[in-house]
Protein backbone atom coordinates (compact mmCIF):
# COMPACT_ATOMS: atom_id res chain seq x y z
CA UNK A 1 0.00 0.00 0.00
CA UNK A 2 2.52 2.35 0.76
CA UNK A 3 4.51 1.56 -2.33
CA UNK A 4 0.51 3.01 -4.17
CA UNK A 5 0.94 5.61 -2.04
CA UNK A 6 4.86 6.83 -3.16
CA UNK A 7 4.05 5.36 -6.98
CA UNK A 8 1.39 8.26 -6.23
CA UNK A 9 3.52 11.12 -5.41
CA UNK A 10 5.88 10.68 -8.38
CA UNK A 11 3.98 12.88 -10.95
CA UNK A 12 3.44 15.69 -8.70
CA UNK A 13 7.57 15.35 -7.94
CA UNK A 14 8.34 15.19 -11.44
CA UNK A 15 6.19 18.29 -12.03
CA UNK A 16 8.27 19.67 -9.15
CA UNK A 17 11.73 19.13 -10.53
CA UNK A 18 10.70 20.78 -13.98
CA UNK A 19 9.05 23.53 -12.82
CA UNK A 20 12.59 24.31 -10.40
CA UNK A 21 14.90 23.42 -13.17
CA UNK A 22 13.31 25.11 -16.22
CA UNK A 23 11.25 28.00 -14.17
CA UNK A 24 7.89 27.31 -15.44
CA UNK A 25 6.28 29.71 -12.96
CA UNK A 26 8.23 32.61 -15.39
CA UNK A 27 6.92 31.11 -18.65
CA UNK A 28 3.59 28.48 -18.67
CA UNK A 29 2.09 30.63 -15.90
CA UNK A 30 2.44 33.63 -17.66
CA UNK A 31 1.14 32.53 -20.57
CA UNK A 32 -2.08 31.25 -18.91
CA UNK A 33 -2.74 34.66 -17.22
CA UNK A 34 -2.49 36.68 -20.10
CA UNK A 35 -5.51 39.52 -20.69
CA UNK A 36 -9.12 38.50 -21.84
CA UNK A 37 -11.97 40.64 -22.56
CA UNK A 38 -14.95 40.22 -20.14
CA UNK A 39 -17.10 39.90 -23.34
CA UNK A 40 -15.39 37.24 -23.77
CA UNK A 41 -18.23 35.04 -20.97
CA UNK A 42 -20.72 35.39 -23.18
CA UNK A 43 -21.90 33.59 -26.67
CA UNK A 44 -19.58 36.46 -28.70
CA UNK A 45 -16.39 34.45 -27.24
CA UNK A 46 -17.04 31.79 -29.88
CA UNK A 47 -15.75 33.89 -32.73
CA UNK A 48 -12.23 34.03 -31.34
CA UNK A 49 -11.94 30.09 -31.75
CA UNK A 50 -11.21 30.36 -35.13
CA UNK A 51 -7.09 31.20 -34.22
CA UNK A 52 -7.12 28.42 -31.93
CA UNK A 53 -9.12 26.03 -34.74
CA UNK A 54 -6.60 27.05 -37.36
CA UNK A 55 -3.67 26.27 -35.43
CA UNK A 56 -4.62 22.65 -34.47
CA UNK A 57 -5.64 21.98 -38.24
CA UNK A 58 -2.27 23.08 -38.78
CA UNK A 59 -1.01 20.76 -36.40
CA UNK A 60 -2.47 18.11 -37.66
CA UNK A 61 -1.04 18.74 -41.32
CA UNK A 62 2.27 18.56 -40.18
CA UNK A 63 1.56 14.67 -38.49
CA UNK A 64 0.05 13.97 -41.30
CA UNK A 65 2.40 15.35 -43.87
CA UNK A 66 5.86 13.59 -41.81
CA UNK A 67 3.59 10.48 -42.23
CA UNK A 68 2.98 10.61 -45.99
CA UNK A 69 6.57 11.90 -46.44
CA UNK A 70 7.96 8.69 -44.52
CA UNK A 71 6.21 6.81 -48.10
CA UNK A 72 6.46 9.40 -50.75
CA UNK A 73 8.98 8.92 -53.33
CA UNK A 74 9.65 13.15 -55.13
CA UNK A 75 10.70 11.35 -58.20
CA UNK A 76 9.01 12.29 -61.95
CA UNK A 77 8.73 8.45 -62.15
CA UNK A 78 7.59 7.13 -58.58
CA UNK A 79 5.88 10.32 -57.28
CA UNK A 80 2.24 8.97 -58.58
CA UNK A 81 2.89 5.56 -57.99
CA UNK A 82 4.05 6.32 -54.36
CA UNK A 83 0.86 8.02 -53.83
CA UNK A 84 -1.35 5.12 -55.13
CA UNK A 85 0.57 2.88 -53.02
CA UNK A 86 -0.37 4.90 -50.26
CA UNK A 87 -3.85 5.62 -51.01
CA UNK A 88 -4.25 1.69 -51.33
CA UNK A 89 -1.56 -0.05 -49.97
CA UNK A 90 0.00 1.31 -46.78
CA UNK A 91 -2.26 0.67 -43.88
CA UNK A 92 -4.54 3.44 -42.88
CA UNK A 93 -2.25 5.64 -45.98
CA UNK A 94 -5.95 6.27 -47.45
CA UNK A 95 -7.17 7.87 -43.71
CA UNK A 96 -3.88 9.91 -43.79
CA UNK A 97 -3.76 11.05 -47.18
CA UNK A 98 -7.18 12.23 -46.30
CA UNK A 99 -6.78 13.85 -43.37
CA UNK A 100 -3.99 16.12 -44.95
CA UNK A 101 -6.20 16.53 -48.36
CA UNK A 102 -9.50 17.68 -46.16
CA UNK A 103 -7.60 19.68 -43.65
CA UNK A 104 -5.88 21.70 -46.32
CA UNK A 105 -8.78 23.29 -47.54
CA UNK A 106 -9.98 23.31 -43.31
CA UNK A 107 -6.58 25.65 -42.72
CA UNK A 108 -7.49 27.82 -45.54
CA UNK A 109 -10.85 28.28 -45.20
CA UNK A 110 -10.28 28.75 -41.61
CA UNK A 111 -7.33 31.58 -42.08
CA UNK A 112 -9.82 33.26 -44.52
CA UNK A 113 -12.48 33.55 -41.64
CA UNK A 114 -10.33 33.98 -38.92
CA UNK A 115 -8.59 37.60 -40.89
CA UNK A 116 -12.60 38.39 -41.94
CA UNK A 117 -13.02 38.56 -38.34
CA UNK A 118 -10.52 40.18 -36.93
CA UNK A 119 -11.14 42.90 -39.89
CA UNK A 120 -14.56 42.93 -38.94
CA UNK A 121 -13.94 42.90 -35.17
CA UNK A 122 -11.13 46.10 -35.88
CA UNK A 123 -8.81 44.16 -33.80
CA UNK A 124 -6.27 45.31 -36.40
CA UNK A 125 -5.97 48.39 -35.15
CA UNK A 126 -4.02 49.40 -32.49
CA UNK A 127 -1.96 47.91 -30.12
CA UNK A 128 -1.88 44.58 -32.66
CA UNK A 129 -0.50 46.52 -35.88
CA UNK A 130 2.11 43.61 -35.73
CA UNK A 131 -0.28 40.98 -35.03
CA UNK A 132 -2.10 41.85 -38.44
CA UNK A 133 0.77 41.79 -40.44
CA UNK A 134 2.12 38.73 -39.00
CA UNK A 135 -1.66 36.75 -39.60
CA UNK A 136 -0.76 38.08 -42.96
CA UNK A 137 2.56 36.63 -43.78
CA UNK A 138 0.49 33.73 -42.49
CA UNK A 139 -2.18 33.69 -45.07
CA UNK A 140 0.25 33.99 -48.10
CA UNK A 141 2.29 31.11 -46.25
CA UNK A 142 -0.68 29.02 -46.26
CA UNK A 143 -1.72 29.80 -49.67
CA UNK A 144 1.71 28.67 -50.88
CA UNK A 145 1.50 25.56 -49.25
CA UNK A 146 -1.86 24.80 -50.79
CA UNK A 147 -0.33 25.36 -54.72
CA UNK A 148 2.91 23.25 -53.53
CA UNK A 149 1.09 21.03 -51.71
CA UNK A 150 -1.11 20.16 -55.38
CA UNK A 151 2.37 19.44 -57.35
CA UNK A 152 3.56 16.65 -55.48
CA UNK A 153 0.95 14.43 -56.97
CA UNK A 154 2.99 15.40 -60.19
CA UNK A 155 -0.45 13.75 -62.80
CA UNK A 156 -1.99 16.17 -65.66
CA UNK A 157 -3.49 18.38 -63.23
CA UNK A 158 0.18 19.11 -61.61
CA UNK A 159 1.86 19.03 -64.26
CA UNK A 160 -0.20 21.42 -66.25
CA UNK A 161 -0.60 23.91 -62.97
CA UNK A 162 3.01 24.25 -63.16
CA UNK A 163 3.17 25.28 -65.99
CA UNK A 164 0.65 28.20 -65.37
CA UNK A 165 2.44 29.39 -63.19
CA UNK A 166 5.18 29.83 -65.09
CA UNK A 167 3.76 31.48 -67.88
CA UNK A 168 1.93 33.99 -65.15
CA UNK A 169 5.45 34.77 -63.79
CA UNK A 170 6.92 35.22 -67.16
CA UNK A 171 4.27 37.83 -67.41
CA UNK A 172 6.09 40.31 -64.80
CA UNK A 173 7.85 43.04 -66.20
CA UNK A 174 11.81 43.13 -66.13
CA UNK A 175 12.02 39.65 -63.00
CA UNK A 176 9.50 37.62 -64.97
CA UNK A 177 12.25 35.63 -66.97
CA UNK A 178 13.90 34.93 -63.53
CA UNK A 179 10.92 33.94 -61.87
CA UNK A 180 9.82 31.70 -64.46
CA UNK A 181 13.17 29.71 -64.12
CA UNK A 182 12.66 29.79 -60.25
CA UNK A 183 9.58 28.17 -60.13
CA UNK A 184 10.42 25.58 -63.22
CA UNK A 185 14.02 24.86 -61.95
CA UNK A 186 15.15 25.20 -65.23
CA UNK A 187 13.90 25.68 -69.13
CA UNK A 188 11.86 23.10 -68.75
CA UNK A 189 9.28 21.59 -66.66
CA UNK A 190 10.64 18.12 -65.46
CA UNK A 191 12.27 16.24 -62.13
CA UNK A 192 14.09 19.39 -61.03
CA UNK A 193 10.62 21.11 -60.62
CA UNK A 194 9.33 18.41 -58.47
CA UNK A 195 12.50 18.42 -56.36
CA UNK A 196 12.21 21.94 -55.88
CA UNK A 197 8.62 21.92 -54.94
CA UNK A 198 8.96 19.11 -52.76
CA UNK A 199 11.73 21.14 -50.83
CA UNK A 200 9.41 24.44 -50.71
CA UNK A 201 6.65 22.41 -49.62
CA UNK A 202 8.44 20.48 -46.90
CA UNK A 203 11.01 22.46 -45.33
CA UNK A 204 11.03 25.99 -46.89
CA UNK A 205 7.70 27.52 -46.33
CA UNK A 206 6.89 25.39 -42.93
CA UNK A 207 10.10 26.80 -41.41
CA UNK A 208 8.42 30.40 -42.19
CA UNK A 209 5.13 29.42 -40.98
CA UNK A 210 6.22 28.05 -37.90
CA UNK A 211 8.72 31.46 -36.93
CA UNK A 212 5.32 33.19 -38.03
CA UNK A 213 3.15 31.35 -35.53
CA UNK A 214 5.55 31.58 -32.56
CA UNK A 215 5.81 35.76 -33.24
CA UNK A 216 2.19 35.58 -34.10
CA UNK A 217 1.38 33.85 -30.39
CA UNK A 218 3.94 36.20 -28.70
CA UNK A 219 1.85 38.96 -29.26
CA UNK A 220 -1.15 37.39 -28.55
CA UNK A 221 0.37 36.73 -25.11
CA UNK A 222 2.05 39.79 -24.71
CA UNK A 223 -0.89 42.33 -26.22
CA UNK A 224 -3.40 40.06 -24.95
CA UNK A 225 -6.92 39.49 -26.73
CA UNK A 226 -9.07 42.65 -28.17
CA UNK A 227 -12.24 43.21 -26.94
CA UNK A 228 -15.53 43.05 -29.14
CA UNK A 229 -15.74 46.15 -30.72
CA UNK A 230 -18.28 49.34 -29.97
CA UNK A 231 -20.05 51.62 -32.15
CA UNK A 232 -18.94 54.99 -31.30
CA UNK A 233 -16.51 54.44 -29.71
CA UNK A 234 -12.75 55.53 -31.70
CA UNK A 235 -9.62 53.31 -31.11
CA UNK A 236 -6.76 55.55 -30.49
CA UNK A 237 -4.08 55.46 -28.48
CA UNK A 238 -4.44 57.57 -25.19
CA UNK A 239 -8.27 56.39 -24.92
CA UNK A 240 -7.44 52.90 -25.05
CA UNK A 241 -4.63 52.72 -22.62
CA UNK A 242 -6.86 54.37 -20.21
CA UNK A 243 -10.13 51.61 -21.10
CA UNK A 244 -7.96 48.31 -21.46
CA UNK A 245 -7.96 47.81 -17.51
CA UNK A 246 -11.85 47.95 -17.16
CA UNK A 247 -12.44 45.64 -19.95
CA UNK A 248 -9.96 42.74 -19.09
CA UNK A 249 -9.73 40.26 -16.60
CA UNK A 250 -7.12 37.72 -14.88
CA UNK A 251 -6.96 35.02 -16.67
CA UNK A 252 -5.27 32.10 -14.09
CA UNK A 253 -5.59 27.81 -13.97
CA UNK A 254 -8.78 28.39 -11.43
CA UNK A 255 -10.82 30.76 -14.28
CA UNK A 256 -10.94 34.00 -15.09
CA UNK A 257 -11.33 36.44 -11.94
CA UNK A 258 -15.78 37.30 -11.22
CA UNK A 259 -16.84 40.97 -12.78
CA UNK A 260 -17.13 42.15 -8.47
CA UNK A 261 -13.98 41.05 -7.79
CA UNK A 262 -10.51 43.00 -7.69
CA UNK A 263 -8.55 41.73 -11.15
CA UNK A 264 -5.29 40.03 -10.25
CA UNK A 265 -1.68 41.83 -10.19
CA UNK A 266 0.32 40.65 -13.63
CA UNK A 267 3.70 40.22 -14.13
CA UNK A 268 5.56 43.33 -14.06
CA UNK A 269 6.81 42.58 -17.66
CA UNK A 270 3.81 42.94 -18.83
CA UNK A 271 2.32 46.32 -20.29
CA UNK A 272 1.52 48.23 -17.61
CA UNK A 273 -1.74 49.79 -19.46
CA UNK A 274 -3.22 46.32 -19.40
CA UNK A 275 -1.91 44.19 -16.54
CA UNK A 276 -2.49 45.80 -14.06
CA UNK A 277 -5.49 48.04 -11.91
CA UNK A 278 -5.33 51.71 -12.72
CA UNK A 279 -4.69 52.39 -9.21
CA UNK A 280 -0.96 51.14 -8.27
CA UNK A 281 -1.04 49.23 -4.59
CA UNK A 282 0.94 51.30 -1.95
CA UNK A 283 4.24 49.61 -0.64
CA UNK A 284 4.58 48.19 2.30
CA UNK A 285 6.40 50.25 4.52
CA UNK A 286 9.18 49.43 6.33
CA UNK A 287 8.62 51.22 9.36
CA UNK A 288 7.63 48.63 12.56
CA UNK A 289 4.99 51.11 13.76
CA UNK A 290 3.23 51.41 10.21
CA UNK A 291 4.39 47.49 8.89
CA UNK A 292 1.93 46.20 12.38
CA UNK A 293 -0.81 48.30 11.06
CA UNK A 294 -0.55 47.48 7.45
CA UNK A 295 -1.37 44.01 6.17
CA UNK A 296 -1.10 42.59 2.57
CA UNK A 297 -4.31 41.80 0.63
CA UNK A 298 -4.24 38.62 -0.81
CA UNK A 299 -6.16 37.54 -3.76
CA UNK A 300 -7.79 33.81 -4.52
CA UNK A 301 -3.97 32.64 -5.57
CA UNK A 302 -2.64 34.55 -3.30
CA UNK A 303 -1.04 37.18 -5.14
CA UNK A 304 -0.64 40.26 -3.23
CA UNK A 305 -3.32 43.27 -4.56
CA UNK A 306 -2.13 45.44 -1.86
CA UNK A 307 -1.82 46.47 1.26
CA UNK A 308 -5.24 47.64 4.06
CA UNK A 309 -4.35 49.61 7.08
CA UNK A 310 -6.23 47.42 10.15
CA UNK A 311 -8.00 49.86 12.67
CA UNK A 312 -6.14 50.09 16.18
Amino acid sequence: MSRLREAGKLPGRVVTWLGERFELEDSVMAVLRHPVPRELERPVGWWYVLGSATLAVFIAQVVTGVGLAMTYVPAPNSAYDSLQFISHGASLGAVVRGMHYFGAGAMVILVLAHMTQVYLFGAFKFPREANWLTGSLLLLATLAMAFTGQLLRWDQDAFWAVVVAAEQAARAPIIGEWLTRLIVAGNNVGGATLTRFYATHVFLIPAAIFGLIGMHLYLVVKRGISEPPVAGLPVDPPSYRARMPRCCVAVSPSGPTPPGATPLRRRPSWPQWCCSPRSSARPISTNPRTRRMSSPIRGPTGISLGTSRSSR
